[in-house]
C-alpha cells in the first residue's frame, strides 16, 4: 500500500537503464478479495517455445492499470464505484509510446507484462467530461520481477458543469460550430478571435483572429478544413461577397475565387473535398475543395431562396434542402444523387421552414420546423405528420402572432431523442417529435436559442446550447 500511494505522486528518474521490452496483454487476472485498492495476483504466463539454442531470460516485471468512476471524488475506490470505460492508458519508455490499452466496461485490471527493469511513464486520458482525481501521468521505476498496480479514479469534470457559460465573456460569442457528435473539434467564434477545443470544452486554444465571415462550416472528414462566407443579399444587391477557406484550422484564410456570393451550408461527412453552399440562384457543390463550384440547377430555385442544405451523414448521396420565398411560403427538396437532380417534397403554400433535420443514417426520415410546429416523414417525404403538442407556448396559433415565439433549430441524439431550440428555451421529444416538453431549471429556459450541438462522446450525451446570452453545456437526464 505504501508503495502504491507513493507512486501516484512521485516523479522518479533512473539513469542508465535501457527499455528493452516485449509487451503483450496478460491473461485476465482474478480480482483481489479485498475491496480497495485492487492488487491483482500474478498472471500465469505460457512458457516460451523452446529454441535450438536456449538463452537466459531477463527478469521481467509488469504494470497493471484499472480505471473507475470516483463518485465521491475522494481518490479512493469505495464500495460499488464502477469501473470506467473509455480511459486510454498509454505506456511510454524513453518518450516512445510502446503500448496502449483502452479500458472496458466491467473490466479487470489490465497488465502490461514482460517489461524489462526501467523507468516507464503511464499516461491516462479519460473520456470527455471526466477528469482524474489521482495524477494521470505517472513515472514508474520498475524493478526485476516487480508488479505495480495503477488504480486511477475519474470524476465528472468541474470545468464543465451543466449550466457553465462558455466562454466567460458571453457578449463576445457569435457562433459555435464543429463536429461535437463524436467528441471532435469544436470552434468558437467570438467578436475578435477564433478558438478551438479538442477536449469537450475543458480547455480552449486561441487560433487567431475571427474568421472573415460570420457563417462557418467545419468538414467532418477533416476538422482542420473550414469554410466561411456571408453569402449575398439577393434582394438588396451590393458588392460581391467572397467565400474563404482555411486548411489549417482557422490559422489563416484564402479566398475562393470561384465562390463569390456563396454561403457555405454543409460539408461531406467522409470526403473533405466536397461541400455544399447556397447562392441566390440555388444550390452549389464543390468537388475540389473549393477551387471550383458547380451550380446544381433546378426550376424551383427561381421561386425559393435556399436557407440550408443538409446531407444524410450515413448516405451522403441523399441531400435535403429547405427554402422560403419572399412571399412567405416555403418548400422542402431532396436529391438522391448528391445534388445533380432535385425533387420538391412539399406543396403546402402556408409553410415557412425555420429548421431542418435529416436522420443521420435513415435517408427516408426527415423533420422540419415551421412557426406552427414540427413536420415528420418516415418515407422520404411521401407522407407527413404534423404536431405542436407541448409547443403551445412557442408555436404560433391561429392569430399568427410571432412575437416571443418561434422554432429555430433541431438536433437528434443517437438514442433517438430530439431537441428543439425555440424562442423560449429548449424542448425535448422522446417519440420522434409527436410530443414535446420544455427543459426546466436552466439559465436559458426563457431565452431565444440560436443553435444546438450534440456531443455523443463516451460516457454520456451532452448538449451544447447557444443562447442569446452565450453558450451553455447541458447533460440530459434521459438515455
Amino acid at each position: 500500500m505504501h508503495r502504491f500511494l507513493g507512486l501516484l505522486a512521485a516523479i522518479l528518474l533512473m539513469a542508465g537503464v535501457s527499455c528493452n521490452y516485449s509487451v503483450f496483454p496478460a491473461p485476465a487476472p482474478s480480482p483481489s478479495p479485498t475491496p480497495s485498492p485492487i492488487v491483482p495476483p500474478p498472471p500465469t504466463l505460457a512458457a516460451p517455445a523452446p529454441t535450438s539454442t536456449p538463452t537466459a531470460q531477463p527478469a521481467e516485471g509488469s504494470i497493471c492499470v484499472l480505471a473507475y468512476e470516483d463518485a465521491n471524488g475522494n481518490a479512493m475506490r469505495d464500495g460499488e464505484e464502477r469501473s470506467l470505460p473509455g480511459v486510454r492508458f498509454a505506456l511510454q519508455c524513453d518518450k516512445d509510446e510502446i503500448n496502449v490499452h483502452v479500458s472496458q466496461a466491467a473490466q479487470e485490471p489490465f497488465c502490461f507484462v514482460n517489461l524489462a527493469p526501467a523507468t516507464y511513464v503511464v499516461e491516462a486520458i479519460p473520456p470527455e467530461s471526466f477528469r482524474g482525481t489521482n495524477p494521470t501521468i505517472l513515472s514508474i521505476t520498475l524493478s526485476a520481477d516487480e508488479r505495480i498496480p495503477v488504480i486511477l479514479g475519474f470524476e465528472q469534470a468541474d470545468g464543465l458543469p451543466d449550466g457553465k457559460l462558455l466562454p466567460d465573456q458571453p457578449e463576445a460569442v457569435m457562433a459555435l460550430v464543429g463536429n461535437a457528435r463524436a467528441g471532435g473539434s469544436v470552434y468558437l467564434v467570438t467578436e475578435d478571435a477564433l478558438q478551438r477545443t479538442d477536449d469537450g470544452g475543458q480547455t480552449w486554444t486561441v487560433l487567431g483572429e475571427r474568421p472573415p465571415a460570420e457563417t462557418v462550416v467545419v468538414s467532418p472528414a477533416d476538422p482542420s478544413r473550414l469554410l466561411a462566407g456571408n453569402g449575398f443579399d439577393c434582394f438588396r444587391g451590393g458588392p460581391p461577397a467572397p467565400l474563404f477557406i482555411s486548411t489549417n484550422g482557422g490559422e489563416s484564410w484564402d479566398e475562393s475565387p470561384a465562390g463569390q456570393n456563396l454561403r457555405p451550408s454543409a460539408a461531406h461527412p467522409t470526403n473533405p473535398s466536397v461541400a455544399w453552399a447556397v447562392g441566390c440562384d440555388g444550390a452549389y457543390v464543390t468537388y475540389d475543395a473549393g477551387q471550383s463550384w458547380e451550380h446544381q440547377s433546378f426550376e424551383a430555385w427561381g421561386l425559393y431562396t435556399l436557407e440550408t442544405i443538409q446531407p444524410v451523414m450515413g448516405q451522403p448521396d441523399v441531400v435535403y434542402a429547405a427554402g422560403n420565398s419572399e412571399g412567405g411560403s416555403g418548400a422542402l427538396f431532396r436529391s438522391m444523387d448528391g445534388g445533380h437532380t432535385w425533387q420538391t417534397l412539399t406543396d403546402d403554400p402556408e409553410l415557412w421552414i425555420t429548421a431542418l433535420l435529416a436522420h443521420p443514417t435513415d435517408a427516408d426520415e426527415v423533420w422540419f420546423a415551421t412557426p406552427s410546429g414540427i413536420w415528420h416523414s418516415q418515407n422520404g417525404g411521401e407522407n407527413w405528420s404534423h404536431s405542436a403538442a407541448g409547443l403551445e407556448a412557442v408555436a404560433v396559433g391561429d392569430d399568427y402572432l410571432f412575437e416571443g415565439r418561434g422554432l429555430h433549430t433541431l438536433v437528434r441524439t443517437e438514442s433517438s431523442l430530439l431537441y428543439l431550440g425555440t424562442a423560449l428555451g429548449v424542448f425535448q421529444s422522446e417519440d420522434g417529435g409527436a410530443h414535446w416538453q420544455a427543459i426546466r431549471g436552466t439559465a436559458w429556459e426563457q431565452e431565444p436559442i440560436l443553435h444546438l450541438l450534440v456531443s455523443q462522446a463516451a460516457p454520456r450525451t451532452r448538449l451544447w446550447v447557444t443562447a442569446q446570452s452565450g453558450i451553455y453545456v447541458y447533460t440530459p437526464s434521459g438515455p
